[in-house]
């Protein structure tokens, strides 16, 4: 790994001296003590403790050592947290305090960190490791429908999927005004950072490198009512040797600047569109209007999964809808099936990039085999209005740059 100085292994914002609870290990035994000094409760079983401490408006500090929670044999075992709020998780720096937990194969999601409708929480000063056998929905941080969190100086080694995740949920969420920043991601057997139905998150002054999929990847919930992410900021982060793509952004109005992306699978930065594949009922998706023509007709399938907004497309006679509430709009193709494609129909639903930004950032491979096959890759004609200017990119394997999409505006750069 390259040195690069402005990353540094910081030590924690504040310490244990302001901590509500300080938690800390002796042996086997770990024990949690009030700010007062007086302990609290102590167990061998590191959830029993943070079961017995965790609240609301409470800061928790970890002292030096490794906070194991052990192997997850149920669901029962992993440590949850749910409606919590403005709570600070702080240890005493990366690669100083270590909490970890190993999922062995189990069918099960096992996240170190689970967080459900917990806003304004911030984890920082710690290294975190989620063992286990590759299952993609199993991360190792993982915060759904909570606003205002902050993860800073984390360092991960390992995750069953993505290193942090953070998820709208619901039906109409998004999870607003997330930072993520100086955080060191790898050996993740999905991507380092994800990011789905988000609205002004900022990634920055991350490494993720090493990981099964991409190094930060914007995405959106295909199935979710509001599941785009928009306006993230990927900034000064450093992203590369990840399989798939340095940085893929399937969002809209999102701003990536001043990262370096080199030696990654794939491409370098990708803006992407989210092609997620389904079957339903199409039985009542028919009309005999010529095209263009509007379907109205819509069954409950496709009013709770292809909500509005979305492209779908490879149906059965080529043609691609825009849905609208239950209705939907014929946009390519005839609106006329011959006969009733009936149940377990396959589709796709689409989710279009828009208005993204890609600008300082360089891109380079600077293998004797290169691997990245794209430094700035625009996948398709779904991404509208991409504007590529000031970028630089070199040694890549197939092209410096490739542009597939719709109303690009590309200004001056270097290589391409």
């Amino acid at each position: 790994m390259p040195d690069f100085p402005h990353i540094l292994d910081a030590p924690p914002a504040s310490g244990g001296a302001t901590a509500d609870f300080t938690i800390f290990v002796e042996g086997s035994t770990y024990l949690a003590r009030d700010r007062d000094g007086i302990l609290v409760v102590s167990s061998t079983n590191l959830k029993t403790v943070m079961d017995a401490i965790k609240a609301s408006n409470k800061k928790f500090h970890f002292t030096a050592g490794t906070f194991d929670y052990g192997t997850i044999v149920s669901a029962g075992d992993r440590m949850t947290f749910s409606g919590l709020s403005d709570m600070v998780f702080e240890g005493e720096g990366m690669g100083i305090t270590i909490i970890r937990n190993d999922g062995g194969s189990l069918a099960e999601d096992t996240e170190v960190w689970n967080m459900t409708d917990c806003p304004r929480t911030t984890i920082q000063d710690m290294t975190c490791i989620a063992d286990g056998a590759p299952r993609q929905t199993s991360d190792c941080i993982d915060f759904d429908n909570s606003d205002d969190v902050l993860i800073q100086r984390v360092r991960i080694t390992n995750s069953r999927g993505d290193g942090i995740i953070v998820d709208g949920k619901g039906t109409d969420n998004q999870c607003l005004r997330l930072t993520i920043k100086d955080c060191f991601i790898t050996g993740c057997d999905d991507s380092g950072i994800e990011l789905l139905a988000t609205d002004r998150a900022l990634v920055q002054n991350v490494h993720s490198y090493g990981n099964g999929a991409k190094g930060i990847e914007v995405n959106v919930s295909v199935l979710q009512a509001n599941g785009n992410s928009s306006a993230a900021r990927i900034l000064g982060n450093f992203v590369y040797d990840n399989d798939n793509a340095g940085i893929a952004i399937n969002g809209k109005s999102c701003v990536v600047s001043g990262n370096i992306a080199y030696n990654n699978k794939g491409d370098g930065i990708r803006i992407d569109t989210n092609h997620g594949h389904e079957d339903g009922d199409l039985s009542k998706v028919t009309t005999e209007d010529d095209s263009p023509g509007t379907l109205t007709d819509l069954d409950q399938d496709w009013r709770d999964n292809v909500h509005a907004g979305r492209l779908v497309r490879s149906l059965p006679g080529g043609e691609t809808l825009r849905v609208a509430s239950n209705t939907a709009t014929v946009i390519t193709g005839t609106s006329t099936w011959s006969a009733d494609p009936g149940d377990n129909q396959e589709y796709d639903i689409a989710e279009e990039a828009d208005d993204n930004i890609v600008t300082g950032n360089v891109c380079y491979d600077d293998q004797s085999s290169p691997t990245q096959d794209n430094g700035i890759r625009i996948l398709d004609q779904d991404c509208n209005r991409t504007v590529v200017v000031g970028n630089s990119a070199h040694g890549n394997q197939s092209n410096e740059y490739t542009d597939n999409g719709t109303a690009t505006v590309l200004g001056d750069n270097a290589g391409f």
